[in-house]
């Protein structure tokens, strides 16, 4: 076949980049023939969220609502909290996502796990603020309740 190995077209007597895939501007394209490796994808856990909420749970919605007044506030000003709501930093979705997850144990340690979980873009940036919100209301009421503890058990555990 004569012309361009890409399009087929004879050769023009004009030629441009276009008419030569050899050209150094294709160099960034992989070949047909080349499959890209990727990773799977990771998947959340599925997390029941019909249950009874407890104070505790109740306590720690609070402070996620409270959470995202404050960083609305600070990233954006009083204006877009009063007009907007606080909805800019962390949804409602997000919110229950993560209370949810979190009275489920399955936020994990680390903002990756958080946005694995949640799918939340700010995890990065104050997945570690959640995680200790998590684990001051939800983890420590988790062992009070499940693991039957005395008080002493209890406090030591904290303490460590």
């Amino acid at each position: 076949p004569e012309g361009c190995a890409r399009c087929g077209l004879p050769s023009s007597p004009v030629c441009c980049i276009l008419c030569s895939p050899s050209h150094p501007a294709f160099d960034f394209l992989l070949p047909s023939s080349a499959t890209a490796l990727r990773p799977p994808a990771l998947r959340a856990a599925r997390v029941e969220s019909t249950y009874a909420m407890e104070a505790t749970d109740m306590r720690f919605r609070e402070a996620l609502h409270k959470l995202r007044r404050a960083e609305t506030l600070k990233r954006y000003g009083h204006g877009t909290l009063h007009n907007d709501g606080p909805g800019l930093v962390m949804g409602d979705n997000i919110l229950d996502c993560i209370a949810d997850s979190a009275c489920a144990h399955k936020l994990g340690t680390t903002s990756e796990d958080l946005f694995r979980q949640c799918k939340w873009d700010m995890a990065w940036d104050l997945g570690g603020h959640v995680l200790r919100l998590a684990a001051e209301y939800v983890t420590l009421a988790y062992c009070w309740q499940h693991m039957k503890l005395t008080l002493a058990d209890f406090i030591h555990r904290c303490h460590r």
